[in-house]
């Protein structure tokens, strides 16, 4: 049925039937029965009718109680939050896996989502604005999305943390432009804490930090640090107030490779610290130690 927000949005009868069936005798159970009496009130007038007309009805009344239930108002305006996403779109039943996605030639969108979904309005909407951040990447040729297979040992291991990243960028953007919240942001943090705990505490913070402060991340980028966890992590260099990537403590006195950090001793503390990178820079207390180590404080000071 189209949504009455628009005649681009079409949503599958199936699942308009389920959804609303589903909704009501869930009320029902919660106490609420008038919604479900007036419907079976108005079904049992259906089936006193022709067989010709009674599918018509039917499903003209599932569509009456799909808008009465301001089912049909959830997809188009989160559709509407992107210039990208103003493409006739199909909304349809799985009880599979659920998502969004663009037709081969970009000119459709197709969302997969399980008639439960109508009756947590505000939990669906994060979860579609999600996917649907994930589509204005795919439609957008700046960030080069690409069907790209992965060979190897690790391939499902860089799969995986593929997905990841490519999450905590879209809910970053989503943050940025005020679609979404703390709730957000602290699930992503979580489950990135999840898929990278074999990194330490610092490591895993700058990781993070990288791919959330950045504005935007193509394909490619997001590719090579899922491959390594560490490339490129210091492209936006360290933030104020960010954790040193060796003592994890914050630090606004960042020390980055120059006359100070130099080759050799950026050498050295990474015979300590092998995952460490002398573009993440350090904290000038953990400078200092490395100093002291090499020996090169004392000449520095005097």
């Amino acid at each position: 049925m189209p949504t009455a927000s628009g005649p681009s949005v079409t949503v599958q009868p199936a699942l308009v039937e389920r959804a609303v069936v589903r909704d009501l005798e869930r009320r029902r159970a919660q106490g609420e029965s008038r919604p479900f009496n007036e419907y079976h009130a108005l079904q049992e007038q259906i089936h006193d009718l022709d067989r010709s007309e009674r599918s018509r009805s039917l499903e003209s009344l599932h569509q009456y109680f799909f808008q009465r239930l301001g089912f049909a108002d959830l997809v188009p305006p989160l559709l509407a939050e992107s210039p990208s996403l103003s493409l006739p779109t199909l909304v349809c039943e799985t009880q599979g896996e659920e998502g969004a996605y663009a037709s081969p030639d970009h000119r459709t969108l197709l969302i997969q989502m399980r008639p439960e979904r109508f009756s947590d309005a505000e939990a669906t909407r994060r979860w579609l604005r999600h996917e649907l951040a994930h589509l204005e990447d795919i439609l957008d040729p700046a960030f080069g999305y690409r069907e790209e297979p992965v060979a190897g040992p690790d391939a499902g291991i860089i799969r995986e943390r593929f997905a990841l990243l490519w999450s905590v960028a879209c809910i970053a953007r989503l943050v940025r432009e005020k679609r979404a919240g703390d709730a957000e942001r602290i699930a992503i943090f979580q489950r990135f804490e999840e898929g990278y705990r074999k990194l330490g505490v610092a490591d895993r913070a700058v990781a993070f930090r990288a791919v959330w402060t950045r504005p935007r991340w193509t394909h490619s980028q997001l590719m090579t640090l899922a491959a390594d966890p560490i490339a490129g992590v210091a492209s936006n260099g360290p933030a104020p107030g960010g954790p040193c990537p060796l003592c994890a403590f914050p630090t606004h006195a960042w020390v980055l490779p120059g006359p100070r950090l130099t080759p050799t001793l950026a050498a050295l503390v990474q015979r300590d610290y092998p995952r460490w990178r002398p573009e993440q820079g350090l904290c000038d207390r953990c400078t200092e130690l490395a100093e002291l180590n090499a020996g090169t404080w004392w000449v520095r000071a005097s």
